[in-house]
């Protein structure tokens, strides 16, 4: 998947169906007969019930007038669709009319209905359907070069003093950078959408604007969508966010990264890897939360005398809140500004590797917070397939080529800008099933018959972590990466050659 030429994966003996197997139940002969009668409150407009031994002596029929039921429903459908595309970053309203354009469009543009059944994969037909998405990125390096887009996207210096910025926005009709660097003039900085990758917008800042970007100072986006209302939105590639109090939104500031994490020496991991998962602001010395500066001075320490051969930490995504340990963060390219500034988790990861420590991170690829200030959705499936049914989340789109190049990159960015040893991908079950992990049989000659059943897997998630594990071991072949997964799913540490998922352990 690197760009590198490799062999034809071996071929897997083919599975037969999976054995009946007899339930040892003995049917009963019933004698009632049973009817399907019409019912005024079912769901499914008929109710089960056993026929009387004497039928009863029709009554008279009475007009009764019909309920505007489908009027009251697409009101509500319509009410429904509304409140979801409040989720769209900013205050971005569009009507259920618009929706409705946005979703047959991106129905069109992806070649599929979605309503189409979709066949279980073999082991080679998924082997060979991510290596054709891979190709479609066009990208002579691979994996590697398409992760390397953080590089590119998101606001970032040029040697020369000018500033370079570029965004995915699809559906948008103009798109204008707006700050503290030009007075918040919604109109001063326009940016140019690409004539190659329609949807994403880029444009230089030179001069005295390019002056005005200085560490720390505001930074957002203001979109004219084709259709809808003008909105604000907070870049996705942001690297540092400050909340605002008048506002009570976080908003992006500008925060070049100069400093770089030693790296970690050689290790022992005889025995497998020893693994201690913490929060780092629970490591306070006064009862109050501490940072990686505090972490690091009295955690690390702790952790290395006993024994443990890595460190994986929770909750250094920027959240809405610390308190939900990194779950639902708003991005994934900022860490959160709680916990100190990424020169201080430089030094924290520095720390850990000199004492022969890896750094793993809990990573939330399955969906982020939804939230005005957080990610853009176009990131997400349209109606409910977007949501978390349990959580509330925003979940992401893995069909979509972009939204692959935002996740692949944030892995790259860690590993590289902060030192990153592996990560501990949450949400792994709601991510490769299509009810999210939900209703998984747990008998193994169950689970086998699910797995061969059209439409309860996720192809694209799927395919995505098979993608993200090859990605982070071709980065570095001694880097860890954990699935929180708890369906057993079957392939999930196999070798991504054979189908398997890549991952190196479950928890």
């Amino acid at each position: 998947f690197n760009g590198k030429p490799s062999e034809a994966p071996p071929p897997l003996a083919q599975a037969g169906p999976a054995p009946k197997i007899s339930t040892g139940k003995v049917t009963e002969t019933v004698t009632s007969t049973i009817v399907a009668e019409p019912a005024r409150n079912s769901g499914n407009g008929y109710s089960v019930s056993a026929a009387p031994p004497v039928a009863p002596t029709p009554e008279p029929a009475k007009e009764i007038p019909a309920a505007p039921v489908v009027e009251q429903r697409e009101e509500e459908d319509q009410r429904n669709r509304i409140d979801m595309a409040r989720c769209y970053s900013g205050l971005h309203l569009i009507s259920a009319e618009a929706l409705d354009a946005l979703d047959e469009a991106d129905a069109e543009a992806k070649g599929f209905d979605r309503q189409v059944s979709e066949p279980a994969e073999t082991p080679q037909t998924r082997v060979a359907n991510v290596q054709e998405r891979v190709s479609s990125f066009g990208l002579t390096g691979g994996l590697v070069e398409v992760s390397q887009s953080y590089k590119s996207f998101g606001l970032h210096k040029n040697p020369n003093g000018a500033w370079s910025f570029r965004e995915w926005i699809p559906n948008a009709e103009a798109v204008f950078l707006v700050g503290d660097f030009n007075s918040w003039d919604r109109n001063a900085t326009p940016l140019t959408e690409s004539a190659e990758t329609p949807g994403v917008w880029s444009g230089e800042i030179t001069g005295p604007a390019a002056t005005g970007l200085q560490k720390g100072t505001k930074y957002k986006l203001f979109v004219r969508p084709h259709q809808g209302a003008e909105y604000w939105t907070v870049p996705a590639w942001t690297t540092r966010y400050v909340y605002t109090e008048t506002t009570r939104l976080l908003d992006a500031i500008v925060w070049p990264m100069s400093a770089k994490p030693d790296q970690l020496t050689a290790t022992s991991s005889a025995g497998g890897e020893r693994i201690y998962e913490c929060h780092v602001s629970l490591a306070a010395r006064k009862g109050q939360k501490a940072g990686f500066a505090e972490a690091a001075e009295m955690l690390l320490p702790r952790v290395a005398r006993n024994g443990y051969t890595a460190i994986l930490l929770m909750g250094v995504l920027e959240s809405k809140e610390l308190a939900n340990m990194g779950l639902q963060p708003v991005s994934l390219f900022a860490p959160a500004r709680e916990l100190g500034t990424p020169e201080e988790l430089v030094a924290f990861v520095s720390k850990a590797h000199k004492l022969g420590l890896k750094v793993l991170l809990s990573m939330a690829h399955d969906g982020v917070a939804c939230c005005e200030d957080g990610l853009g959705g176009q990131f997400f499936p349209s109606g409910e397939a977007g949501f978390s049914p349990t959580t509330g989340a925003r979940l992401f789109d893995y069909a979509e080529k972009e939204v692959m190049r935002y996740l692949l990159s944030s892995l790259n960015f860690w590993m590289t800008e902060y030192g990153v040893d592996g990560f501990r991908f949450q949400g792994v079950s709601s991510a490769i099933y299509t009810h999210h992990g939900m209703w998984v049989p747990t008998d193994l000659a169950e689970m086998d018959t699910y797995l061969a059943e059209d439409n309860n897997l996720n192809n694209d998630g799927i395919h995505y972590f098979m993608m993200a594990n090859a990605l982070v071991h071709d980065l570095n072949k001694a880097s860890v990466t954990i699935a929180d997964e708890y369906t057993s799913f079957p392939s999930l540490c196999l070798p991504i050659a054979k189908g398997g998922l890549g991952f190196d352990l479950r928890q």
